[in-house]
């Protein structure tokens, strides 16, 4: 072999010995390089996780969303559960330490640079006896007011439980969504350690924390009736109150379908009260009655003024009704002060300056002269208005006078039918009068009340039977529907009865005055109040009638009937060693 050959053997031989060296060289540098860039993508990925869990946190504070729970599993990972249902895994090195402060629904993390980030959390409902208070403006001592406050926003759910099952709970959600609340407590019972509790729940209703107390009542004011529940409602509505304006002792009360007592206001003095009722607003509104008396009152149910709407010096005496119309304004029956005639007159009174806008003078629409009915106060009460009702239809009114009938006035007073007995109208009304479809055998109503449109526009009205026929028919009460085609040139019409309810029952039924009917669409039945059954009524003729109470006799029957007549609810007023009425009462759904 040649020297140069043997150079290039060695040459090569070296060279084979060196190129494993090199490519493990290059193997480590990559090496390297790929730690290097795991390093950083490790350092990037703990960065991302940090900034992420720091948004999550931030927007779960932004959206008011509450952190539920917060649980470290063995692996050092971290599970946060929200109240809107989600959970957030947070992996292993992102939370170094978690501080919870539930005084403050606080919670404190921090992170593993150092930094921290905090969120809401739910923790501890903290309310002293001091905050609630029962019976807070002193005339309404089955109620109470809580003042609460929160350290994050959200609202209410107060539940006064029932002596009855769920379905006696009466339970009030609060609209507000805040940290300061005041919450109404209604629904006590009278004598009763009362369990309420207070829910505090997120703006979607995520149910956070509850607290639980016990509201202690005195016992029930003497007066009251003692209620005798003769057919039980079945499955009542949640919240399923009765408002009933008791007259024996002017105290108006609330039961619930077991003729249990749950409000009362002993806030009212003397002078009587009409035209009770629930707002719109939720709050209990009434007109002041009487001589010198030119209001309606608006109070809470708590008790708590709200406002006056003052009538007087033109007008005085709201008695009767108060009818609240859609837009808010009220209409109320009064009587002209100083005026030679009394409960002729309506007025609509704005609800926010407490202005008159509307005036209706009776005895500009009608005789006053057509006493064949019942003559009291020489002439004076010749129509005695106990009802309104505002006909959305064609923006005119209903209006019931015991003394006439039923009729129905425009906006601008002009009149636009008569429903009464033909009897003693002058012939200038009689296109007015409505004439009854059935050739013989019609009945009309007697001394009636509450009239109503109902959502087929037929009328329902509580016909009392006071002097039916001038006497000459048997004594019964009746709620009663009519259909009323009215004539195309707006006076008169045609009408015809299309349901009855209360004649079948006879003398027991037989309530010579006041008294109520309603109707409810959304289980399409009639509610009656018979509340006069303790009486009886001579009639002789318009000058000679007399009412004898009897102490011993039922006071008032309130009963529920369908379509068919079917009894669903009943329900009777007694009372010791007096004769009570009832104005009016009306099944409610509280707080709907």
């Amino acid at each position: 072999m040649s020297v140069m050959r043997r150079i290039q053997v060695g040459f090569l031989g070296g060279l084979l010995s060196v190129l494993p060296f090199m490519q493990a060289c290059q193997d480590q540098e990559l090496a390297n390089q790929l730690e290097e860039l795991s390093e950083e993508l490790e350092e990037a990925k703990q960065i991302n996780n940090l900034l992420a869990f720091r948004q999550t946190i931030l927007d779960a504070r932004v959206s008011e969303v509450l952190v539920s729970n917060v649980a470290e599993e063995p692996n050092g990972e971290w599970n946060l559960s929200f109240e809107d249902g989600s959970v957030y895994q947070v992996d292993s090195g992102i939370v170094a330490e978690v501080a919870l402060d539930s005084a403050s629904w606080k919670v404190d993390f921090t992170l593993s640079d150092a930094s921290e980030v905090s969120g809401h959390f739910i923790g501890n409902l903290s309310i002293t006896e001091e905050q609630i208070e029962l019976n807070p403006f002193n005339s309404a001592p089955l109620s109470a007011l809580a003042q609460v406050s929160t350290p994050v926003k959200g609202s209410f759910v107060v539940t006064v439980k029932g002596q009855d099952g769920d379905v006696s709970d009466i339970i009030y959600e609060s609209p507000n969504v805040g940290t300061e609340h005041s919450l109404p407590i209604i629904g006590l019972y009278g004598e009763y350690d009362n369990t309420v509790e207070l829910t505090f729940v997120s703006a979607t209703g995520a149910v956070r924390a509850t607290h639980t107390t016990t509201v202690t009542t005195e016992a029930l004011p003497t007066g009251l009736p003692t209620v005798d529940i003769v057919v039980p409602l079945s499955n009542p509505a949640q919240n399923t109150l009765f408002l009933v304006n008791y007259r024996a002792v002017n105290m108006p009360f609330m039961m619930d379908a077991f003729g249990k007592v749950r409000w009362f206001s002993n806030g009212f003095t003397t002078v009587r009260k009409y035209g009770l009722q629930i707002f719109a607003n939720g709050n209990v509104g009434y007109g002041v009655a009487g001589a010198g008396q030119g209001s309606v009152m608006e109070y809470t149910l708590v008790g708590e003024f709200v406002r006056e709407y003052t009538f007087y010096p033109a007008y005085e005496n709201a008695h009767h009704d108060v009818f609240e119309l859609p837009n808010g304004n009220l209409l109320v029956a009064v009587n002209e002060t100083g005026g030679e005639t009394i409960e002729d007159q309506i007025i609509e009174m704005d609800r926010n300056s407490g202005a008159i806008l509307t005036e209706w003078d009776l005895r500009e629409s009608l005789p006053t002269d057509r006493l064949t009915f019942r003559v009291i106060q020489d002439g004076a009460d010749w129509f005695h208005n106990n009802a309104i009702w505002y006909d959305e239809r064609d923006h005119s009114l209903i209006l019931s006078g015991q003394a006439q009938g039923v009729v129905k006035v425009d906006w601008d007073n002009n009149l636009k039918w008569i429903l009464a007995p033909h009897e003693g109208w002058p012939e200038e009304y009689q296109d007015y009068l409505l004439q009854p479809t059935e050739a013989e055998g019609f009945e009309w109503v007697w001394g009636q009340h509450a009239p109503q449109v109902l959502p087929s526009g037929n009328l329902l009205l509580f016909d009392n039977g006071f002097g039916r026929e001038f006497g000459a028919a048997d004594q019964f009460s009746r709620a009663v529907e009519f259909e009323i085609v009215e004539n195309d040139n707006g006076i008169g019409g045609s009408i015809s009865e299309v349901w009855q309810y209360g004649k079948e029952r006879g003398e027991e039924f037989f309530a010579p005055f006041i008294s109520d009917v309603d109707y409810y669409p959304t289980t399409d039945t009639r509610f009656l109040v018979a509340g006069s059954t303790a009486f009886s009524l001579n009639y002789v003729d318009s000058a000679n009638m007399t009412l004898t109470p009897d102490p011993t006799a039922i006071e008032t029957i309130m009963v529920e009937v369908n379509e068919a007549k079917e009894v669903l609810f009943e329900a009777t007023f007694s009372s010791e060693g007096k004769t009570g009425t009832t104005y009016r009462a009306e099944k409610l759904i509280l707080f709907n």
